[in-house]
């Protein structure tokens, strides 16, 4: 099935109480389909850069214009850099949008 929705995506340093628990969410959401955990790490306190934008969200919202409630929390990803020459990321994508590109979008 492919859903057909308009994909959002946007970076910060650290996540707010409800991105935290959307990202929870879409990790519950892709070990249960997936058999193993996506890794991604909440505690980015030891990047290099403690301004970069540790995480990158994918929002797909909703055709028409509605509030900001409506959006849900299809792909996440978050670096880790321990030097400035260096890092990694871990991503993962909810299973009902996968195969649309949000993934190599998110890297």
């Amino acid at each position: 099935m492919t859903v057909c929705l308009p994909i959002r995506f946007d970076e910060r340093v650290s996540l707010e109480d409800d991105s935290r628990r959307a990202v929870e969410s879409l990790i519950a959401e892709c070990r249960a389909a997936d058999g193993f955990d996506p890794c991604l790490e909440f505690d980015t306190h030891l990047n290099a850069d403690r301004d970069m934008p540790a995480w990158r969200l994918a929002w797909a919202e909703p055709a028409v214009p509605a509030d900001s409630s409506a959006r849900v929390l299809v792909g996440a990803a978050c670096a880790f850099a321990p030097s400035r020459s260096e890092g990694e990321i871990s991503a993962c994508v909810s299973p009902l949008f996968r195969q649309q590109g949000i993934f190599k979008a998110l890297y």
